[in-house]
């Protein structure tokens, strides 16, 4: 490391200024594109911005590195408040970056200060992200909080069509699902997959936001042709396969009064979660067996093996994204099964006999010599395959 850098990195001044006066370039940076403000950044040492603003004039306080972070933006995402506060007396560009890092972070007050600096709170990153999508999928209620008190839309949508409604539904954030439904966030909008945050909540399971989302008056009547196929997929499948069940309300015949939804804690509205200890567990092997081991037919014939019938399979192919949107359609279709498995069976053995049964046999042998390899990490017998 030159001399320079290796001074700041340990915080000496004196050293600093004694190379500065014997001409070594202040503004000198390593391969990575590091000057000394970066490397105080990264080592949370004030002092030397400090060193900087008093006796360096004109010091590029914006030179990005090699990965297009500046001082500023390492300081945010790091979480070093006083390095904030003085690189933004040293007036150091906001940008975008640095709201993204310090909302996906959580670091409150550092998001606050570059707030009141006025930075552009609804700036987007190149997915299109706010500061407010990155704060709700990280699950940073307060951080949340302080963007809704600071008007950050609550309707902008990523380049996927996604509003922070639908980060909060897959991200499992019921408590920020109501925090951007009493700031006024659509809870009906659809994405570019024509999902709306009630279709991405049951797919994936979230019962507490799923119940979320109908005592916020979700609308499960949906109006355009591809979305009630999709509602037939979550209505027919859920009830198909007990993934969820209401004791007084009929969430899913599409009926449901008001007073019943919002009575939240006297045991009228109930969701049912998966009742396997393994569906952790199971997702990863399901997702691999969709995008990777499946052909592209062999989804439905196993969906066809566990009795879906015609109106489940062109519900769940309905939402076509591409040549592989069969990879995603079979994961989805895995996970409705899984989920409405009976707590009794044993899910790797079910998988393995459905397998045979669609004459994918060798596949069916390396899933079950894979999860009996990792079979001794699980407590439960349960996981086992009967060999």
């Amino acid at each position: 490391m030159n001399p320079l850098l290796w001074a700041a990195s340990f915080d000496h001044q004196e050293a600093l200024q004694l190379l500065i006066k014997n001409g070594v370039n202040a503004t000198w940076a390593n391969k990575q594109g590091a000057t000394l403000l970066h490397i105080a950044a990264l080592n949370n040492h004030p002092t030397i911005v400090q060193f900087v603003r008093d006796s360096l004039e004109d010091f590029p306080v914006d030179s990005a590195d090699k990965n297009e972070k500046t001082a500023l933006h390492l300081a945010a995402e790091r979480g070093h408040e006083d390095i904030v506060d003085k690189l933004l007396a040293l007036n150091a560009d906001t940008g975008q970056t640095a709201v993204h890092l310090a909302a996906r972070h959580g670091h409150l007050d550092i998001l606050r200060k570059l707030i009141l600096k006025g930075i552009e709170i609804d700036d987007r990153d190149c997915e299109g992200r706010t500061a407010l999508h990155l704060a709700t999928e990280r699950g940073h209620t307060e951080l949340v909080k302080l963007l809704l008190s600071s008007h950050a839309d609550v309707n902008a949508e990523t380049t996927q069509g996604n509003t922070p409604m639908h980060v909060a539904a897959v991200s499992n954030q019921p408590a920020i699902v109501r925090q951007l439904h009493l700031a006024g966030c659509d809870i009906n909008t659809t994405n570019h997959r024509i999902q709306t945050p009630l279709h991405e909540a049951i797919e994936h399971g979230f019962s507490g936001v799923v119940e979320e989302l109908l005592l916020a008056g979700a609308d499960i009547r949906l109006k355009e042709k591809a979305q009630e196929e999709e509602m037939v997929n979550i209505v027919q499948c859920g009830e198909h396969h007990h993934c969820f069940y209401g004791a007084t309300c009929n969430v899913f015949s599409g009926r449901h009064d008001n007073t019943t939804l919002n009575t939240r804690n006297n045991g009228t509205l109930q969701f049912k979660r998966p009742d396997h200890e393994s569906t952790e567990y199971m997702k990863e092997i399901l997702w691999k067996l969709a995008t990777k081991q499946l052909r592209e037919q062999d989804w439905k014939r196993l969906a066809f093996h566990w009795r879906f019938d015609e109106s489940h399979i062109k519900a769940i192919e309905h939402q076509y994204t591409g040549v592989h949107s069969y990879k995603e359609h079979g994961y989805r279709m895995l996970l409705i099964w899984l989920h409405g498995l009976k707590k009794e069976k044993n899910p790797m053995k079910e998988l393995f006999e459905a397998l045979v049964a669609i004459d994918r046999r060798e596949l069916a042998e390396h899933v079950r010599q894979k999860a009996n390899l990792q079979v001794e990490k699980v407590v439960s017998p349960r996981y086992c395959l009967i060999s």
